[in-house]
């Protein structure tokens, strides 16, 4: 292989590492106040 393809492979590798690590916060609402587990499956079958 090249060395540009390399890099390239390299820069995308790079680029996708830091988003797939990051973890995003969903809510800031107590957990108190989350939708139940069974409800949010429930909810994601019916939508599909």
């Amino acid at each position: 292989m090249s060395i540009l393809k390399l890099s390239a492979m390299a820069a995308v590798v790079a680029a996708f590492t830091g988003t797939a690590l990051a973890g995003p916060q969903c809510t800031t609402a107590p957990q108190a106040q989350w939708m139940p587990e069974a409800a949010m499956r429930a909810k994601i079958e019916k939508e599909g």
